[in-house]
């Protein structure tokens, strides 16, 4: 006895002939990927068969009505499968059409290896499928008031929430990198709740927490930094008491050790330096020790400014406010 997927459920999802490209298809599926994962239908894990593709493809002349003759390509284990498969497959007919030549209904197969579909059976129409009825299936009908209670339940799906982040003034590619998974988005949504930036969360999360996440092979609800300790570190970077390159010396020790931001500021000494007293003599210092990059300035190249600053950095080790020091040596080479 074969009992391959026995206790597995299987959820079908059919859709009409409504796509028209290889890319259409592969945008279509991967939405229906993130909706799945969204509402723990499936975790959609194609290389454990969570997850299988079948495509059918038929040509027709432009304008015409009636669709031409299938073919089904079956059991595709990846997107990328998908869309190699359907533009070989648009190719072969068309070569077979402009020959003069008919397309045989039947199921196919993908090569992956070789590039190409091989047959696997013929099908004239439905009646080969040999459908029956199934006696231990009863009828499965939802009153209305189910559904409409499922409705209530289900959380906001990830195109109403990708809406929602673009709204916050979050990049399109952003908002759809944030709303990959619902841990994700749920986990942006906590940094945000902690009154920090969405586009400071935004690239925190997406660079270099999901950069040290990947490198990892876990997924953001198997962070070692939480959602608040994260808005912490972020507060830091806006209040201005560390700069954003010493948060991320910062942040690589919260993922690892666990620590908290503050904690590890100071016992990293990365505290920067705001008295105005000590950064304006450090300003002094640098102008004089860079009469070229002053002169260059004078002249009108206000990018000069960017050396003084970077001169300032090295002088006070890195704790030099940066943002305050390009506003003083401003104002000092403007006097």
């Amino acid at each position: 006895m074969d009992f391959n997927r026995a206790g597995c459920p299987l959820l079908e999802i059919v859709s009409l002939p409504d796509l028209r490209s290889a890319d259409e298809a592969y945008a279509y599926l991967t939405e229906i990927k993130r909706l799945m994962q969204w509402v723990d239908a499936s975790n959609c894990d194609m290389e454990k068969g969570e997850l299988r593709v079948d495509v059918n493809v038929s040509l027709r002349p432009v304008g015409t009505e009636a669709f031409g003759t299938r073919t089904e390509i079956k059991n595709l284990n990846s997107f990328k499968a998908v869309k190699d498969a359907i533009n070989y497959e648009i190719a072969r007919q068309t070569e077979v059409l402009n020959k003069g030549e008919k397309v045989v209904q039947q199921t196919l197969l993908w090569d992956k290896e070789k590039n190409f579909t091989k047959p696997m059976r013929s099908k004239e129409d439905a009646l080969d499928y040999r459908y029956f009825p199934e006696p231990d299936l009863p009828p499965l009908v939802l009153h209305h008031d189910r559904l409409e209670k499922i409705k209530t339940e289900m959380p906001q799906l990830p195109a109403a929430k990708e809406a929602k982040f673009v709204a916050l003034g979050l990049s399109a590619y952003d908002a759809g990198v944030l709303t990959l998974t619902r841990h994700t988005a749920e986990y942006f949504e906590a940094v945000l709740a902690c009154g920090v930036p969405a586009k400071a969360a935004a690239n925190w999360i997406t660079t270099d927490l999901m950069g040290l996440l990947h490198a990892d092979k876990k997924e953001i609800e198997q962070s070692p930094v939480s959602a608040a300790d994260l808005a912490e570190l972020i507060k830091l970077v806006e209040s201005g008491k560390i700069s954003r390159n010493q948060a991320k010396t910062v942040f690589e020790q919260m993922y690892k050790t666990g620590q908290k931001a503050a904690a590890l500021v100071e016992k990293l000494g990365l505290s920067q330096v705001s008295d105005e007293g000590q950064l304006v003599a450090w300003a002094q210092e640098v102008i004089a020790e860079n009469p070229k990059a002053v002169a260059d300035f004078k002249k009108g190249n206000r990018a000069a400014v960017g050396a003084l600053v970077g001169g300032v950095m090295k002088k006070s080790k890195g704790k030099a406010n940066p943002r305050r020091m390009n506003e003083i040596l401003t104002e000092l080479l403007s006097k």
